[in-house]
């Protein structure tokens, strides 16, 4: 990174893993920590077990995303355009996008104020009833489409994977990968966040 003039493009960066302690879970997230795959070895039954895969799992996320988050760092400290996440933090309580409101004299100024005053509303009834999620014991699990893998997340802070073992052996690794990350994208969906999911 270092070695790049500043403004310039820092080639390697467009996926960054992380891998849990055992190395045979990994994780893989782009620059600005969207999730973009999960991976388990071969060996990850032998190495970490269908109990203990869930918090493995986790911890090459959280890796994954702890190096992009450095990443992020070093390329501001050396003067790259660093990337802003495509998560608009509005759109944690609202699926309606922005729309710009057009000029005052135009047709359509009304509508389009109207619709925006709308969106303003959504946002601000989903906030309240995300800081209300956000007391102790408010807790939800969100599963994979798959079933095989869920987190138990309290407010926005995911605490607990769990895998259904019953669910899973040996030769269900990628399988649980793909229901890992599915599930692990739905926690960032508004739906989620706001406990309608």
């Amino acid at each position: 990174m270092s070695r790049a003039a500043p403004g310039q493009p820092v080639r390697g960066l467009e996926q960054i893993d992380g891998t849990d302690s055992s190395g045979t879970v990994y994780a893989v997230v782009d620059l600005t920590g969207a999730l973009l795959r999960i991976g388990l070895d071969d060996s990850w039954w032998e190495q970490v077990g269908p109990r203990t895969v869930g918090p493995a799992i986790l911890q090459a996320v959280r890796g994954a995303k702890d190096k992009a988050a450095a990443a992020r760092m070093m390329l501001h400290q050396h003067g790259h355009e660093v990337p802003a996440p495509a998560y608009d933090p509005a759109s944690a309580f609202t699926d309606m996008p922005p729309v710009p409101l057009p000029d005052y004299d135009s047709e359509r100024f009304q509508d389009v104020l109207a619709r925006n005053l709308r969106r303003a509303e959504e946002i601000l009834t989903n906030a309240d009833r995300f800081s209300r999620l956000q007391e102790p014991g408010a807790e939800r699990t969100v599963s994979g489409p798959r079933g095989l893998f869920s987190v138990v997340v309290r407010g926005s802070q995911i605490i607990e994977a769990r895998v259904d073992t019953f669910m899973v052996g040996p030769g269900s690794g990628a399988e649980l990968a793909l229901d890992a990350r599915d599930a692990l994208r739905a926690v960032q969906s508004p739906r989620v966040l706001t406990g309608e999911a």
